[in-house]
């Protein structure tokens, strides 16, 4: 770097991202109006872990705020999204199981969708899926289960995540 170069960080807590997959191999993703982008925009839930907090309770927490829903979670590991600018690490998190918990709601805001595989690659090739950390985060999973979460069998699915829980 030059000495006169303009030099920037963004300081922020870590965060959570939740892969979130129903038995009928649906993601449950999140819709919701993001002002910086003045678009609504369709992501995997996630949100920031809180002072004291563990990751995997913050992934339990945002998943159930943002979706009114519970799952079975195991955690794939911590990374950066923007190692250049931002200085936070992102726990990433992969769920099954989800079960709508009686009694709650999604946040306001936030609309719960179930997207499956096929619509999740249709949206990805045609370029209306913009979350790029959400492509990564399922390509990350699919290398943590050693097998492709856009196309194997969910038994299959089930067997490999239930493994890695017992490891």
């Amino acid at each position: 770097r030059v000495a006169d170069d303009p030099y920037y960080r963004i300081v922020t807590g870590d965060s959570v991202i939740c892969c979130v997959i129903d038995a009928d191999c649906n993601f449950i993703m999140v819709e919701q109006f993001r002002p910086n982008l003045n678009a609504v925009t369709l992501e995997l839930p996630a949100g920031g872990i809180k002072k004291g907090e563990n990751p995997l309770d913050a992934a339990r927490r945002e998943f159930l705020e943002e979706t009114g829903m519970t799952a079975d979670f195991v955690y794939i590991g911590n990374y950066h999204l923007m190692m250049n600018r931002i200085k936070n690490s992102e726990f990433i998190f992969l769920g099954l199981n989800p079960i709508a918990k009686e009694g709650t709601i999604s946040e306001q805001g936030i609309k719960v969708r179930k997207i499956s595989r096929n619509e999740f690659k249709k949206l990805i090739l045609d370029g209306s899926y913009k979350q790029l950390a959400g492509v990564g985060v399922v390509q990350l999973a699919s290398i943590f289960l050693n097998l492709d979460l856009l196309s194997t069998d969910f038994n299959n699915i089930h067997e490999s995540f239930m493994q890695k829980i017992e490891n």
